[in-house]
């Protein structure tokens, strides 16, 4: 009887460790948001780092997952485009294609834009366009692709891409 609540006992205690964990990194990813919404993204960073660093994460891909996409996001608005790479491609290597992959492959094309690193920009964009069928998803990418075309300087190709986004 004894051995029963001692085992009890302790399936209990770590139960209710592992949802006060959840609960933590959630907070502090809501708390990273408003930071994020309220313009303190080095202070949403800290929040979202929290995130990381709790030890239940890995179970809950989903929360990893926007984790890394609004460090990436933030990152960029800091204008630390090594790191916002670095976490946005943390996004695909954790995540099957989803509504998170589609979101970071637009944002590491405005980390490549923002970086002036149009060519790589322009392949993410053709990348898309080789990869989805989601005609929302397709037409920002073209209109995307046509905004680098156009600071390249490329007008032409840049108004086919508009074009493009018209016709789809």
């Amino acid at each position: 009887m004894k051995r029963v609540v001692i085992c009890l006992t302790i399936i209990l205690i770590f139960t209710l460790t592992l949802f006060s964990s959840i609960r933590l990194a959630k907070a502090n990813y809501f708390k990273a948001l408003r930071y994020y919404k309220k313009g303190n993204y080095s202070q949403s960073i800290v929040h979202l780092n929290s995130v990381l660093k709790n030890r239940v994460i890995n179970r809950y891909v989903t929360l990893k997952v926007k984790t890394f996409l609004m460090l990436g996001k933030n990152y960029n608005l800091l204008g630390d485009y090594r790191n916002a790479e670095y976490y946005l491609f943390q996004v695909f290597k954790n995540t099957p294609i989803n509504k998170y992959y589609k979101e970071a492959l637009l944002e590491i094309g405005q980390t490549y834009i923002l970086s002036k690193r149009y060519k790589r920009a322009i392949q993410v964009y053709e990348y898309v366009a080789r990869k989805f069928l989601d005609k929302e998803f397709l037409s920002e990418s073209y209109y995307l692709k046509g905004e680098v075309l156009m600071l390249m300087r490329k007008f032409r190709s840049a108004a086919k891409m508009y074009i493009k986004v018209l016709n789809n």
